[in-house]
């Protein structure tokens, strides 16, 4: 039982079993979509991040239900997406990230229960998350990350988790799911759990959860019009070819 409880607010970055990679070349002139609403389910393993990083979790601060169900001894909270979200992506010939983030509003809060940097029952806030995608952080090894992370906004300590490759990926009326993504402990904040005593081993690649995503996405507005130009301009020559000319 911890006797004391302090405040400790963190700022930080966070970035499942992979069965569909990512294509990372989207095809000439494919219809670029945008994320505009949804939900992010994060499950995690709770007595597993407290054995291996020191951190028990205490609550979540779900701003939208969890669109999974938790397994027994997990914890489900869902994070909604909000407006200011700019993620990109297109769907011609498998799900390609073109751009941009997907931001989220809610938090998870732990409380330390080891380490030396910090008292043992301080809390530690993270959340307000920021998806991201950079394909340099991809890796093809056993863990099969797939360059997707997750940031959190709420405290800024860094990068605390890489998404591994999607076992479902599906974009249907609008609707895009990112599913069977398992969350994967960063170089960065197993670098931080590190120094600051709460782990004792290297934690990098471990994945302590799963995540998945259900968004509402809409066609690029500079997309939508483009097509529309292309298709005025192929009837207008379609008319030209159809209308006889006079004498």
């Amino acid at each position: 039982m911890l006797t004391s409880l302090q405040s400790f607010v963190l700022r930080a970055v966070l970035p499942a079993s992979a069965a569909a990679s990512l294509v990372f070349t989207a095809p000439a002139g494919a219809q670029t979509n945008v994320v505009q609403s949804g939900t992010t389910t994060a499950v995690l393993n709770p007595a597993l991040i407290e054995s291996a990083a020191g951190l028990q979790l205490t609550g979540a601060n779900s701003t939208a239900a969890p669109l999974l169900t938790a397994p027994p001894g997990f914890a489900a909270a869902g994070f909604s997406i909000l407006p200011s979200t700019t993620f990109a992506f297109t769907f011609e010939n498998g799900f390609v990230p073109v751009s941009g983030t997907i931001e989220h509003s809610g938090s998870v809060t732990f409380v330390t229960t080891r380490g030396n940097a910090l008292p043992v029952g301080t809390a530690v806030t993270v959340g307000n998350f920021s998806i991201g995608y950079d394909p340099a952080r991809a890796s093809a090894g056993p863990d099969g990350r797939s360059g997707f992370f997750i940031r959190d906004t709420f405290s800024n300590l860094g990068i605390l988790f890489d998404l591994s490759n999607p076992g479902q990926v599906t974009f249907n009326s609008g609707n895009l799911t990112i599913g069977s993504t398992n969350l994967l402990v960063s170089s960065e904040f197993n670098s931080f759990l590190n120094s600051a005593g709460l782990a004792t081993s290297n934690l990098a690649g471990a994945a302590v959860g799963f995540a998945q995503t259900n968004a509402f996405a809409v066609p690029e507005p500079r997309t939508t019009a483009f097509l529309a130009v292309a298709a005025l301009g192929a009837g207008i020559a379609w008319l030209r070819r159809r209308t006889p000319r006079s004498a």
